[in-house]
């Protein structure tokens, strides 16, 4: 019995180690369009993400200002996650109400059972400790991750999948990330 146990204790050791399992297979995935992209945290990585999407052919809005109510004209999300202080600034928002935003949309698009793609293309200049409140907001929700492989040198990016249990992909450039986009797009 005693080895039994052992055994037991081994098998749930693996598992925690190895971390949960994701349901979905990152080439299994198939999204579909229209395609809201916002930037929780303001920054403007957000454009980029646009430019990348148009390249791809993928029908899309970016709007950093989005509001639950507007994820009833898509089908997918695309946060783009990264704090940027010039960006609230410009945009006249203070982070509180960038976070209540956040929470909100999350909360509808779970509602909504519409998927979240978790982004992070900032690199380590956008990992601060008001970028990782919005990624704890943002990936319990999220479906799959896309980042740069530079905004995760400490592993929490693809620890936050695992922690998670959702698929990501990683590159060295942010010009990279549209054909990983695209593949969600297939």
């Amino acid at each position: 019995m005693n080895r039994l146990v052992k055994i037991a204790l081994l098998c749930v050791s693996l598992f925690v180690a190895v971390g949960f399992v994701s349901a979905v297979d990152w080439d299994s995935i198939k999204l579909d369009q229209p395609v809201l992209v916002t930037a929780p945290g303001q920054s403007p990585d957000g454009l980029m993400v646009k430019v990348l999407l148009a390249r791809e052919g993928i029908k899309f809005t970016l709007d950093n200002a989005a509001k639950k109510d507007v994820l009833a004209n898509y089908k997918t999300v695309i946060m783009v996650v990264g704090y940027s202080g010039k960006g609230l600034g410009a945009a006249g928002i203070s982070k509180e109400d960038e976070i209540m935003r956040t929470k909100s949309l999350v909360a509808e698009a779970k509602t909504k059972k519409i998927p979240i793609i978790l982004a992070h293309i900032g690199g380590t200049a956008r990992r601060g400790p008001s970028t990782q409140e919005l990624l704890d907001i943002v990936a319990p929700a999220a479906y799959c991750m896309v980042f740069v492989e530079g905004g995760n040198p400490d592993g929490v990016l693809s620890g936050l999948a695992q922690k998670f249990g959702f698929p990501f992909r990683s590159c060295e450039k942010i010009s990279s990330t549209g054909p990983l986009f695209a593949e969600l797009f297939k």
